[in-house]
């Protein structure tokens, strides 16, 4: 077991009061999740939103209401940029930041749905309460087999102000998986971190909050909530909302066209100390690990953004003030202390070049043997994508086309040192693809009214054997992008989205995935056909 000095505690508490001590303002975050992002990066496409950024999801809500409340002002105005069904789906997002557009000075805001409010308007004091659940059903064939899945979940959100300088938000999600197979997997649900199976049933629940502190252009925060850096929408390569949500503090800044984020979070290893008691009892200790990233984004005009990304992981010691310091060049940091920590750099910019038309591309460097920069060597550990997002083309209303490619070079994310990997709980902080693979996705939506939504997506993936220590770090031109028996999946769904109203959706449809030398194993093909619906309700 890893011991902290006595000083660990206190030097933490004076870092974060430090910091914090000046500021004084609070605001909750929106969830990476939610369906108000796609709708402002629509209206940013579209013109309509020239200082809006989203390169550093979550968001504070009162940054959300802002631009909800320009396109407010545009829809009072007759702009005809705003679709009919554009126009009905703001309203809903009026009655969702009716509390913090009442903030900004829109008194005609309508009141959301709330199973608990309490106010203080004195202390400027705020309590809400909300319930929500999901009921999943998956029925399909798998590999000549029949396959069912019932999953059911619940959840409790709170949100609200301690003081007009201090906010906090949290949920709590509780669920239970059941099937007619031998055994429930995560992975049947689309689940990552923790799960307990116990054979055809399996529980699960989560948990995420957030203590935040603000001032017009400078928060700190406290929190265990998912995050997600970057243009891409089908996944980003330095920070992504992909791996189980993990704690952390972050300070955030804006100022003009530049937006600052500094993270500092705190990681599951996978190295694992073990040690037996004389009663025979197994204790497991995980090495300390941590993982510290800073991104700028700068928008020079309301076309162009363009954002730089640093992060380092390092594990088995004690928090390294160097990465608690947001001004600090990791870079330089590292060699300082002998190079033991796993640095990434990365630049995407993304471009609206005409109204309607979004592209992006982004890299990101784990390594670059200079001598070998253009060869095919695995000490090159590069990671790219790209992609262009496509609104209302040919004059057809309400409808989104996406195109989306990334690849990830073999051994990208990997590190000499085990504890050091680019992981948390066993999952990628970057990409999905993790290493040696690719994929493309391609997605079309077009919704005839508010409350409809048609939605075909279509995906092919390939990886490549993983790399394998201490080859990636040594051995020029080991591996090779694609190497070994190649794993390729390829997918079709096809959605139908209902919402009679806010906060209650129903989806169905049907998904089609092709696999084929599975795990890597030649021969190991397996077709699945699924049919699916959901039912989200939220008050």
């Amino acid at each position: 077991m890893i011991r902290r000095p006595p000083w660990f505690s206190a030097a933490l508490v004076l870092w974060f009061l430090v910091i914090c001590w000046p500021i004084p303002a609070g605001a909750v975050d929106l969830p990476v999740d939610h369906w108000a992002y796609e709708y402002l990066d629509r209206m940013k496409i579209k013109g309509m939103l020239p200082e809006w950024f989203n390169g550093t999801r979550p968001l504070p809500r009162n940054e959300m209401a802002a631009a909800v409340s320009q396109l407010l002002t545009a829809a009072e105005e007759n702009d005809d940029r705003i679709t009919e069904v554009e126009h009905r789906r703001l309203r809903w997002l009026e009655q969702e930041f009716s509390e913090e557009l009442r903030d900004l000075g829109w008194s005609e805001a309508g009141p959301d749905r709330h199973l608990f409010r309490w106010t203080d308007p004195e202390d400027d004091r705020l309590l809400l309460l909300d319930l929500g659940g999901d009921i999943g059903a998956r029925a399909g064939e798998e590999g000549g087999r029949s396959r069912r899945l019932f999953d059911i979940r619940g959840q409790i959100q709170a949100r609200g102000r301690m003081s007009r300088h201090l906010s906090f938000g949290a949920t709590v999600i509780k669920g239970q998986v059941s099937t007619n197979l031998d055994r429930v997997r995560a992975s049947d649900v689309g689940l990552r971190g923790y799960f307990n199976s116990q054979g055809a049933i399996g529980y699960y629940d989560r948990a995420y909050a957030h203590l935040s502190l603000q001032y017009p252009h400078v928060e700190v925060q406290l929190g265990r909530q998912p995050v997600d850096w970057g243009p891409g929408r089908q996944g980003n390569l330095t920070l992504s909302s992909y791996p189980p949500a993990y704690d952390f503090v972050t300070l955030r800044a804006r100022l003009g066209r530049f937006r600052f984020v500094h993270l500092h979070g705190f990681l599951l290893s996978d190295v694992i100390h073990t040690y037996e008691t004389e009663d025979g009892f197994i204790r497991r200790e995980y090495a300390e690990k941590y993982v510290a990233a800073h991104r700028l984004e700068y928008s020079p005009f309301w076309r162009l953004t363009i954002g730089l990304t640093e992060s380092i992981v390092y594990g088995e010691r004690d928090l390294d003030p160097a990465y608690l310091n947001p001004l600090l060049l990791f870079w330089s940091a590292q060699h300082s202390s002998r190079d033991r920590d796993n640095e990434t750099m990365s630049a995407d910019v993304e471009f609206i070049p005409v109204r309607g038309l979004r592209c992006f591309a982004a890299v990101l460097i784990d390594e670059i043997y200079l001598k070998e920069i253009f060869a095919d060597d695995a000490r090159n550990k590069v990671a790219f994508q790209a992609g262009c997002d496509l609104i209302d083309p040919l004059g057809w209303d309400d409808t989104d086309l996406r195109l989306e490619y990334a690849r990830v070079q073999p051994c990208v994310y990997s590190h000499k040192f085990p504890v050091n990997t680019y992981r948390h709980d066993g999952w990628s902080l970057g990409h999905w693809l993790d290493e040696n693979g690719d994929d493309i996705s391609l997605f079309a939506g077009h919704r005839p009214s508010e409350h409809l939504r048609l939605v075909a997506e279509f995906s092919r993936t390939r990886r490549g054997e993983p790399g394998q220590l201490p080859w990636c770090h040594t051995d020029s031109g080991r591996y090779s992008f694609l190497q070994g028996i190649i794993d390729r999946s390829t997918q079709l769904i096809l959605t139908l989205d209902l919402e009679p109203m806010k906060d209650v959706a129903v989806q169905g449809g049907y998904h089609w995935h092709r696999r084929e030398n599975q795990d890597h194993i030649r021969g190991n093909d397996v077709t699945r056909h699924e049919a699916f619906l959901n039912i989200h309700l939220e008050y």
